[in-house]
């Protein structure tokens, strides 16, 4: 059994090395200056090797990864470079709303367009558009702007129109937006502020209807992440079909798991960290359809690789595509390590749930502390309240708005229950971040940042040194959750 598990990890090695080397080559290929045939070089004397050994496998991996990075890096970096030449002048733009409106602190409509053409010019990313006027917009519009576009900080977008005269060139009347608007209206009526919001938050991510003053208490207390498009929604989705479906059948598992996913990116959007979940969940059913599993480091290279590869945009800077990230190897790499340490003490569902929200804040602190120079200290505690409960808060407001769509009325008749645990939700969320010491102003430089996450990466180095000693004696192995 140890030399099986040897082999199999053994020949995982050189796949990883090749998605680590098309995440590392998607990064350099953004300086476009930097020749494709630099990675040709090294990779010319590993051909020569002997192949029948795994060890020179990597390397060759590695490098054919990279080519392929910076050959698909350096394409888009031209590609979005395009921009510079509409800066700061006053435009005629046309896209399709990516997102669902919301209202900018000075009361403009705020939406994304993506699929943008300048010019009759294709563009690739996103432009933010803020408008005065009150012009009905909905996701799927294709509308048209007039106005100046600036430079933006970061990579989630590559511009933003504000004060822009916008027009409707065709309203989005598919049968999805019509359904999903019913939905939204349903849950609306039924339920209160800011209980009706934070439910759809949890179930697709829609925060722009968020009350201003709630939505900043939630920040507070470090549970934004509950309300944004994230894995953990998905994840819920998914083990729920899995677990009523497993007992019948593995096809019939993943066909319904597949059909959700599907939905929910529709629904949701194609957000850096509900792309990440969604590549990660289909990958990690095949492998247990097929009675195979990843190892999680391999499943987080391949996420990152997939993602980035489709979007290189995300992997140069897309602050919520990195704390994604961040937060999943927190979850999946270095909470069932300190799990598996602990022991028996583990076994509680709120110690599982404790020790999950520590390793994923563990891992986007030293990130979050660079970028926004903040941190929550009342964040574990917020989310051993609060997670918990989730689960059945997306499950009630899910059936509100399913019932609402057919009755209003029976529909406000059944929301109860999911008003208790929304109002439980809405009270801790509110009385936490009353706490004058909830959160704290804490910055790291750039190169603190970098050792912080070096030191990260040695311990948990070791802890897994550890546990494979421990294995290779006999001892209990980790049941890894992919999901």
């Amino acid at each position: 059994m140890k030399r099986q598990n040897l082999i199999r990890y053994n020949r995982l090695l050189p796949l990883g090395g090749g998605l680590l080397g098309i995440c590392l080559g998607l990064y350099m290929g953004r300086n476009q200056s930097i020749p494709v045939w630099l990675c040709l070089v090294p990779l010319a004397p590993c051909v020569l090797l002997n192949f029948k050994k795994i060890a020179w496998l990597i390397p060759v991996f590695f490098f054919v990864g990279m080519f392929l990075g910076l050959v698909r890096g350096g394409s888009y970096a031209r590609d979005v470079a395009q921009y510079d030449t509409y800066y700061d002048r006053t435009i005629r733009i046309i896209g399709t709303v990516s997102d669902d409106p919301g209202y900018s602190e000075d009361k403009q409509t705020e939406f994304h367009i993506s699929g943008v053409h300048i010019n009759k010019q294709g563009l690739p990313g996103r432009v933010r558009i803020r408008a005065r006027q009150a012009q009905a917009v909905g996701r799927g519009d294709k509308i048209q702007a007039t106005g100046t576009l600036r430079r933006t900080l970061g990579t989630g977008r590559q511009g933003a129109l504000s004060y822009a005269t916008v027009s409707v060139l065709r309203d989005n009347n598919s049968w999805v937006e019509q359904i999903r608007s019913r939905f939204f209206a349903a849950v609306f009526s039924s339920l209160p502020e800011p209980q009706a919001s934070l439910g759809l938050g949890y179930l697709v991510g829609v925060r722009t209807a968020l009350p201003k003053d709630f939505a900043l208490a939630l920040s507070v207390v470090g549970l934004t992440h509950i309300v944004a498009v994230s894995g953990y929604n998905l994840t819920i989705i998914v083990q729920f079909v899995k677990k009523l479906f497993e007992k019948v059948s593995a096809y019939q598992t993943v066909l319904f798991s597949a059909l959700l996913i599907a939905g929910f990116l529709v629904m949701t959007g194609w957000s850096p960290s509900i792309t990440r979940a969604a590549v990660i969940s289909g990958f990690s059913l095949l492998a247990w359809y097929y009675g195979r599993k990843f190892h999680p480091v391999i499943i987080i290279l391949l996420g990152a690789a997939i993602t980035g590869f489709i979007n290189p945009l995300y992997i140069w800077g897309d602050v919520g595509w990195y704390l994604s990230f961040l937060a999943f190897t927190g979850v999946l790499l270095v909470a069932p390590l300190v799990t598996y340490f602990l022991g028996k003490i583990s076994k509680n569902i709120l110690v599982i749930i404790l020790i999950e929200t520590l390793c994923a804040q563990l891992l986007t602190m030293p990130y979050i502390s660079h970028i926004f120079e903040r941190v929550s200290l009342i964040s574990p505690l917020a989310n051993v309240l609060v997670i918990p409960f989730i689960p059945l808060a997306m499950l009630l407001v899910f059936i509100v708005g399913m019932v609402g769509i057919v009755s209003p009325v029976a529909a406000l008749w059944i929301s109860f229950p999911a008003k208790v645990v929304m109002s439980y939700t809405v009270w801790v969320v509110e009385r936490l971040a009353s706490l004058s010491w909830a959160q704290t102003t804490f910055s790291l430089s750039t190169f603190w940042m970098v050792a912080a996450y070096a030191g990260i990466g040695c311990a948990t180095a070791l802890g897994w040194l550890v546990y494979k000693r421990r294995q290779d004696k006999g001892a209990d192995s980790i049941d890894w959750n992919l999901l």
